[in-house]
Order: structure tokens, then C-alpha cells, then sequence
């Protein structure tokens, strides 16, 4: 089931089409726009299920570094991939609408290591890095199978925007 439907859709495509070629027009840069249709929050993800998908993703692409650290996920490791899949295990949790405070507690850190997190993740995939966007896209796409949808839509219309 949709949760918009065509002429809905349409609409808002016409919108942010309308939108971003007045923004380059006026500032000469091109956007890319997201925007949510439903929450994280609505899926009611559990932050163990997220650190469950978290570990099977590592355990898969990175076996050497999860055999000497299985609980990296609630661990001070300064292992670079590890900390990353950590701050991307924070990152979701947020999204999924759990509380610093709660995600803190859970992992076993400051609420302020999980405000890093969420930022460093935040920056990360703004600036396109390919490692974090491989793992966070994994990670969001098994969420999109086991809950049928992740809440995000995207639009680019650079291509029309140019010709």
C-alpha cells in the first residue's frame, strides 16, 4: 500500500522540481531533496533489533574485527569500522525516536559519545563518504525488509534541472 497516492505525488514533485530550480537559479547550486512520509518511529524498531542488524552487517563484511570485539556495539573499542557501525547504531536509534538518554544506557556510554555519533553519521553521509553510505544503506535496506518501508523518500532532479 502507498502511502501517497499518484496525484499526490505528483503534486509534491512538481513542488520540489518547482523549488529546486528556483534555488539554483537563484544561488547556482543543485539540491537533493529528502523528505519522510511516515517515521522510524511508526516502524516500532527496537534499538536491540537495530543492534542485532548492526552486528549480523559487520559480522558479515568485517568477521576478523567482530571475533576479537563480539559486543563492539557496547564496547570502548578505537577500532575506526567498529566505531563507525557503533555511531550508526546510535544514529538509527535516534531516528527510531529513542531518547539520548535511553540510547546512552543501552550502549553503555555518555549521552554526549551518542550525540557525536549521531553528528559524525550525520556528516558522513551528507559529504557522500562511500564506506558509511555502503553500510548505512545495508543496514536501511534490511530494515526495509523486515518492516516493508524506512521512511525516506528522495528526489533529485539535478538531470531536469540542467537541460
Amino acid at each position: 500500500m502507498d502511502l501517497l497516492d499518484e496525484k499526490e505525488k505528483e503534486i509534491m514533485d512538481k513542488e520540489i522540481e518547482d523549488f529546486q530550480n528556483q534555488f539554483y537559479k537563484t544561488h547556482g547550486i543543485h539540491l537533493l531533496v529528502s523528505y519522510r512520509v511516515k517515521s522510524m518511529k511508526s516502524l516500532n524498531v527496537t534499538i536491540s533489533e537495530l543492534d542485532t542488524m548492526i552486528k549480523d552487517d559487520a559480522k558479515e563484511y568485517y568477521p576478523e574485527l567482530v571475533a576479537v570485539h563480539p559486543n563492539f556495539t557496547r564496547e570502548k573499542t578505537r577500532n575506526g569500522m567498529l566505531v563507525t557501525y557503533r555511531q550508526i547504531l546510535h544514529y538509527l536509534a535516534r531516528e527510531s525516536g529513542y531518547t539520548l538518554t535511553y540510547i546512552a544506557k543501552y550502549c553503555g556510554f555518555h549521552h554526549a559519545s551518542v550525540i557525536h555519533g549521531c553528528k559524525t553519521v550525520d556528516d558522513y553521509l551528507i559529504i557522500k563518504d562511500k564506506k558509511v553510505v555502503e553500510i548505512f544503506n545495508r543496514i536501511k535496506n534490511e530494515i526495509k525488509n523486515r518492516y516493508g518501508y524506512d521512511g525516506y523518500v528522495q528526489h533529485d532532479f539535478r538531470k531536469r534541472a540542467e537541460s
